[in-house]
C-alpha cells in the first residue's frame, strides 16, 4: 500500500514539474512552429489510449475519425500534448458511459475541430472560463494541478486556433480544439 502512494505521489510530482516546464516553454513563444506534417487519426488514436489507460473500467472509449486517412501542416507534438491531456481529463472525471474523440472538416473555414466528449460529471456553466486560468480547479480535492486545461488553450492559441468548451453539451463535458487547416 505505500509503494503505491509512493508511486502515486512521484508521478503527480513528476506531472507537476513536466506541467510548470511546459507553461514556461510555451511563454517564450508568440507562435509555435506549424511547419510539420501531422496525421490527426494517428495523434487522436493516442489520445484515445491516453483516456482507455486512465479510464474507470465501465467506460468505453471511441474514436471517431472523419476520414480515413488526413495530413495537415501543423505541429504534431504540442496538438498531441493538447488532446493528451483533454483525454487524461475526460478519464479522470468520467465514472460511467463514454469518452469520444472526433474531429470535422470545417472545409469553408479552412479549420478542423476535435471534440473530447464525456459522460462526466461535467463543468457548471460558472466554472466553464475558469477552467482555463493557471492552477485552477473545480474540485480542490481532486488530483492533478490545475495547469492541464491552461496548457492546452495556449498551444491552441499559438497554433493560431481555439480552445472551448462547448456548453450546449449539457451530458458531460464537450471540449473543442479548433485548428487551421492546411493539408500538408
Amino acid at each position: 500500500e505505500f509503494v503505491n502512494i509512493i508511486k502515486s505521489n512521484s508521478n503527480d510530482l513528476l506531472r507537476l514539474v513536466t506541467d510548470v516546464l511546459a507553461l514556461s516553454e510555451l511563454d517564450q513563444y508568440e507562435q509555435l512552429p506549424t511547419d510539420d506534417e501531422t496525421d490527426m487519426n494517428t495523434i487522436c488514436q493516442l489520445a484515445s489510449e491516453v483516456a482507455k489507460d486512465n479510464r474507470q473500467k465501465e467506460v468505453e472509449v471511441l474514436f471517431e475519425p472523419a476520414r480515413e486517412n488526413l495530413l495537415i501542416r501543423s505541429n504534431s507534438e504540442r496538438i498531441s500534448q493538447a488532446l493528451n491531456n483533454l483525454a487524461h481529463n475526460a478519464a479522470k472525471f468520467t465514472t460511467h458511459g463514454s469518452i469520444r474523440i472526433a474531429y470535422s472538416i470545417l472545409e469553408a473555414e479552412k479549420k478542423i475541430e476535435i471534440s473530447v466528449t464525456d459522460t462526466g460529471m461535467g463543468i457548471p456553466a460558472d466554472k466553464q472560463n475558469c477552467v482555463f486560468e493557471r492552477f485552477y480547479k473545480v474540485n480542490s480535492f481532486t488530483q492533478g494541478t490545475g495547469l492541464g486545461l491552461s496548457i492546452s488553450r495556449s498551444i491552441a492559441e499559438k497554433l493560431g486556433g481555439s480552445l472551448q468548451i462547448d456548453s450546449s453539451y449539457t451530458d458531460g463535458c464537450r471540449i473543442v480544439l479548433t485548428l487551421p487547416l492546411v493539408y500538408a
